[in-house]
This record gives structure tokens, sequence and C-alpha cells, in this order.
């Protein structure tokens, strides 16, 4: 499918000249020009209202392409950038049309159609068609021209050479593909053209072609005098550096030269990505190319693991179903062919992503880690390690869980922090995280409780200094909302504060304010933070967060899988790594247990049986006496408080007494749990003897015929 899409400020050169329209709707391009009036009378709400009208209607792409075609790309822009609702409106509006205009700007019939028209006498009428190209078909022209690059005739290839020059950096990315792949003349015009645009994605390229090719391609290619490595390129790809991913582009597409089955020669094919996953797959391509050149290029190969895992992390955020699942199963294949890095690499691969900021990279290594060490192979300094120390949440609580699981027989240096690291992850269970700073009450409160409705788990202050504090002291917040008017400290310096440390850096932060101080606040923060109208209820609010945490439900799973795993992992710890399960592991170990996921709550309830620490007691207590939770939870809690009572030497009244209450009713499983726990638990002989004999007629079998 081809991608549009807007980024930010720069989103005005995003859309490309709007095709020309078939027929007319007048009541359509009525509509559309009333949104654009009211939005330049400033009646923005009006505006929005009427759009989403249009946007109710359950319309195919081609209407949807024919509607986006009612304005001009600079009237659109000027509607989206009048606030996010609107932008989001129209991008919804954009999405619908791309399947329809996918099948225009590949439309072989009108490329060859035009491609004719460029090709022949008459000099207006080239020039017409070349725009049209270049306008309506961008780099898939190329797949009409490319073969006339190879004629016999000199005329046909010196046009086809203007042709592809006309078409500028669209036709880079074929072009490469075609001097990669193509026969001799065609390679060979086809560098001379690239050496005449010299883009950035195709310097490498001609510099490899100038000093290792035969022939005419290698003639042609020393004329562009290009320098440059393949390496660089693929960082540059995957850093998504502008100098060669440009935020014009309105097609996502990779090139290669293939041969199809039955066909005598190879042809120019095009693979289309989503667009936030084109810059991936174009380092993975240039960096494969780097190392079919020199296998033992180390930073070639960590670059393209990194990309692999990249590509494994942009899946998550992909639908399961349609096309988007079989990409999502598809981009899941590299998660195995990075595996096959073996484990010098993926440290370096740790190392590189902590350092350039790619914590989900760094996370996604670590798990790969996990698998393939061993106490055995454990030699740290290594990638666990490495991670284990980042200010990054997501590769430090994954390097704890895979360092407890391993549990290297020896400390080694910063193995203290194995367990407040799986404790921080504990307090991921379930939720995502908001702190609001807002001095003014009744706009904290309603904020407060409008993202706990939705499932968040947000938290007020007053003070912007104490709201740093708690940041800092406990770093799993998703979004911090602060108040723009906000007394002491002031705005200003609770956006440095939390900036400044690395633990918070990268914490998104929404400024909160009137409509009266919005200006204001654009003005002093720019594009670092992200902006709510303090007017908007917290069911306007939910969604902008969302964009920033991901949603709820799909950060839910995840957390929630890492919170078990955190508490599987204390529940298993040995004396290693330095430490014991400490106080503060117990007290986070207790958070889980109130209306927690059971799969958090089981093996948080293992853990603290193992401490057996007397201030889980009231927490197990409960546990056990909840009827609404299953027989499974409250036997293994009470299998707890038994541990926890041995560990004291005594069983307190309100235990024993729970005790004897849960025998009434209970199911076979949760009488194996109490058979368990009266085993455990440290009784008088009389007092076990007693249990034993009310326990006995639930559990005893009479063998009689």
């Amino acid at each position: 499918m081809t991608q549009r899409g807007l980024h930010g400020a720069a989103a005005a050169l995003t859309f490309m000249a709007a095709f020309a329209c078939a027929t007319s709707d007048l009541a359509a391009q009525d509509a559309m020009r009333e949104v654009l009036n009211l939005v330049e009378r400033g009646r923005n709400d009006e505006a929005l209202t009427k759009l989403n009208e249009v946007l109710a209607k359950d319309m195919p792409s081609e209407e949807a392409l024919a509607l986006r075609d009612k304005l001009s790309s600079d009237e659109w822009i000027k509607v989206m950038i009048q606030n996010d609702r609107l932008g989001e409106a129209v991008m919804t509006l954009m999405n619908r049309s791309r399947p329809a205009e996918a099948a225009k700007t590949a439309d072989a019939a009108a490329i060859k159609t035009l491609v004719d028209a460029a090709m022949g006498e008459d000099w207006a009428a080239r020039q017409k068609a070349l725009l049209a190209l270049k306008l309506n078909h961008g780099e898939y022209a190329v797949t009409g021209i490319w073969r006339a690059l190879g004629s016999g005739d000199t005329n046909v290839r010196t046009m086809a050479m203007q042709a592809c020059r006309a078409l500028g950096d669209d036709a880079v990315g074929p072009l490469v593909a075609v001097m990669k792949g193509g026969d001799g003349m065609a390679a060979a015009n086809a560098a001379l053209v690239l050496g005449m645009l010299k883009d950035a994605r195709s310097m490498p390229y001609l510099a490899l072609a100038a000093a290792g090719a035969d022939g005419m391609v290698k003639e042609a290619a020393a004329r562009a005098n290009a320098s440059g490595d393949l390496v660089a390129l693929g960082e540059m790809f995957y850093n998504r550096d502008p100098m060669v991913c440009r935020h014009t582009r309105s097609t996502y597409v990779v090139w290669t030269m293939a041969k199809a089955e039955g066909a005598d020669s190879a042809d120019l094919v095009a693979r289309e990505v989503p667009r936030d996953l084109w810059h991936l797959k174009m380092a993975e391509e240039t960096l494969a190319d780097a190392i079919r050149r020199d296998r033992t290029n180390v930073k070639a190969a960590t670059l393209m693991v990194s990309t692999l895992l990249a590509e494994v992390e942009f899946a998550k955020n992909l639908g399961k179903e349609g096309d988007e699942g079989a990409a999502a199963g598809a981009l899941n294949q590299a998660r195995l062919l990075a595996s096959a890095a073996g484990t010098a690499l993926l440290d370096e691969v740790v190392k590189n992503a902590l350092a350039g900021g790619r914590a989900d990279v760094a996370a996604a290594a670590v798990g790969l880690l996990a698998e393939q060490v061993d106490s055995t192979s454990f030699s740290a300094p290594n990638g666990l390690t490495m991670a284990l120390a980042s200010a990054h949440k997501a590769p430090r609580h994954a390097a704890a869980v895979a360092i407890a699981t391993i549990r290297p027989m020896a400390a080694f240096e910063g193995s203290d922090q194995v367990v407040p690291a799986l404790c921080e992850a504990l307090g991921q269970d379930a939720i995502r995280n908001v702190l609001v700073i807002d001095d003014n009450t009744d706009s904290r409160n309603k904020i407060v409780a409008g993202l706990s409705a939705k499932r968040y788990f947000a938290v007020g202050t007053d003070n912007g200094a104490m709201g740093v504090g708690m940041l800092r002291d406990w770093p799993v917040e998703d979004a911090v909302i602060v108040r723009y008017d906000l007394g002491r400290p002031n705005v200003t310096d609770v956006v440095r504060g939390i900036r400044a440390d690395a633990r918070t850096a990268g914490v998104p932060v929404f400024i909160l304010a009137e409509d009266k101080h919005m200006e204001a606040a654009k003005a002093a923060f720019g594009d670092g933070v992200g902006y709510l109208a303090a007017s908007a209820s917290a069911e306007t609010m939910e969604p902008m967060v969302a964009e920033k945490v991901k949603t709820v439900d799909a950060a839910r799973e995840s957390a929630t899988m890492t919170a078990a795993a955190a508490a599987r992992a204390l529940a298993g710890l040995k004396p290693c790594c330095g430490t014991l399960p400490s106080a503060g592991a117990n007290k986070a170990l207790l958070a889980t247990l109130k209306g927690g996921d059971d799969r958090v709550r089981m093996p948080a309830i293992a853990a603290l049986g193992t401490i057996a620490s007397a201030d889980s007691a009231d927490g197990l207590l409960e546990v056990v006496k909840d009827g609404g939770a299953s027989d499974e939870i409250r036997g293994s809690a009470l299998i707890a408080l038994a541990r926890v009572a041995r560990a004291s030497g005594k069983v307190p009244a309100d235990v024993a007494g729970a005790l004897r209450g849960m025998m009434e009713g209970a199911s076979p499983a949760l009488q194996g749990h109490m058979a368990t726990a009266i085993g455990i638990m440290p009784l008088a002989p009389q007092t076990r003897a007693g249990l034993m004999l009310m326990l006995r007629p639930r559990v005893a079998v009479d063998m009689v015929k």
C-alpha cells in the first residue's frame, strides 16, 4: 500500500499534488469547502463536526480519494494544523484514500501511456508527460523507462536518461536496483543518471561499482567520482537520517531486480512497506549488501541485527488481522535471523542500542541473550549487565529477569541492582502510569479520576518538586502531565528537572494549559512536549496520552508479562548475584496482590512465601479470605502464610481462624493446599491433630463395596 503521512511541523511537505478526479461530486466538494471556510473563520469545533459527519459514512477508498482531492495540499494543511482532533480527522480521510491512491500510482497502463508520450517527438507533449509521471507516479515511473536505458537506439537511450533525470530523487531507488542487477548497457546508463543526480542513497553504490565492476558499468560509475560506504549508508537509514529519508516521500518502496518464473530476463520488483518501516527495510537491504562484500565487518553485522530487532519491535504495533497480521508474522521471522548472531554480537547490539537511546532494540537483544547465556557462559561485563545499568526501564527489567533466572554463582559489579530492578518491574502490572502535576485541585482530581476510569494508574500532586522526586524514586511513569501556570517551582523548572535525569529523560511530558496560555506554552516548549487543553475532559485527553504511551490494552499485556516474569524471578532467586530478596522486594510483591492479574499474583505469592517476612502476613491473609479469588490463588496464599508462620515460629490466631473457616465447602484443590499449609505451620501436636481431624471427613474416601 502506498503510504502518505505527516510528521509535526514538517507535515506541509508530505502531500504531493492531488490526482485529478474523474467525476465531480458537488455535495462532497461543498462539504469540504465548508470545512475549510469554518476553519478560516475560527470555528474549528464546527469544522470538526462537519468533517466527522462525512467520515461517519462507510465509503470506499476511491470515494475517499475523490473527497481528498476537493481541497489542495495547502488547504488540507491549513485544516490540520488547527488542533490535534482536526489533524486526526484529516489523517483518517487520507488513510482511507491510500489503497485507491496506490492503485493509481503503480498503474502500469497509465505509466506506459505517459512514457510513450515522454519518448515521443513533440517537445511540449514530452514535458507534459514527464510532469505527469513525476506528480502522479513518482518512482514507479521508472518501471516503464528503465528497459529503454539499454536500447540499441542512441536516441531512445538518451531520452530515457533525460526522463529518469527529470524524475529527480524519485528515480534513485529503482535506478540503484537497475545498476546492481540489470544488464550491461542499462546498468551503465543507470549509473550515469545516478552520477548526475548525486543523491546520498546512491553514492556508496557508485563508489563500489567504480572500484569493482566491469566494463561499461565501471566506467560510468567512475565518472560520478563518488565516495562513501554501505555501512555508513545503512546506519543513516537505521537512524532515519533526513539525508536519505525525506519527509516529502509519498511512496515507500524497496526496489530489487528479480526474474519472474518463466521470464527471459530480470525486471524491477517493487515491495511496498509501511511508511514507518521503510527506513528499516532500506537499512536491512543496504547492510546485507555490505556483509556480502565483507563478511568480517562487525559494525555491519551489528547494525543488521539491530535493524532486524527494530523490525520485530515495529511488528508489535501492527494488528493481528488481514494484511497487518500477515506483515506482523513476516516481521517476527526477523527475530529468528537475529538470534543466529550469537552472544558476542548481541552484546554489541545492546551496547550500541543503549548508547543510541534505542531502548526497544536493547530490550529485544536482551531477550535473545537470555535464551543463549547460561550459568557456565555468563561472564561479566556483558550485554545483560550493560542493560541492567541502563536508565531505560525496558532493557533494565529484561536484564534483571534474565540474570536472576540464569543465577550465576558469583557476584559481579552492579549485581545489587538485580532485585531493585525486579521490584520496579512488578510495578508495571496491568497498568499504564500517569503522573499529574497540577496545583489546581479540581482540575487535578478530575484528570486523575478520568484516566483511572480508563484503566490508567493515575496519581496526582500539587507540588512540582515532589512530582520530579516521585519520578526519580520510582521511575515507572509512562507520561507526565504538568500545568503550564504551575506555582513554585514553575513548569520550566519541572520539565528541566525531568529531562536532566537519565532515568526520566525519555518520559513523555504534556503541558496542561488554559486556552489563554496555549500559544505561549507552545512558543516556550515547541515540539519537545505534547499539549492538553485544561478545558478538555479526560475523555478527550486520553487518546492524546495513549498516542504517546501506545494503547492501554496492548501495553497491558506486555506490562503483565514483564511483571509476571519479575515475580517468577524473585520467587526463584537464591543467594546469588550478591543479594537476597529485600524488604523493598516484599513491599513491591505485596502491591501486586490487590486487583492484579493472576499470572502475576501467583508467582508473587510464591516469592512472598520464599522471603517469609512477617510484614507480608496481613496482605496474604486478605487474599486467603477473598471469596472472589480462585482456589489456586487462595490456596497458594495460605501456603505462603504457613511459611511466614514457620519463619516467625508461631501461627497467629487470625491465620488459624481463617484456616478453620476455609474447610467448610472447600474444593479438592483447596483442600490439598490446606493440607500442605498445615504440614508447614509450626503447630502444637494437639492443634495439628485437631486440624487433621477436621480435614479428614473432607479428604478421606471409604473403600466400601
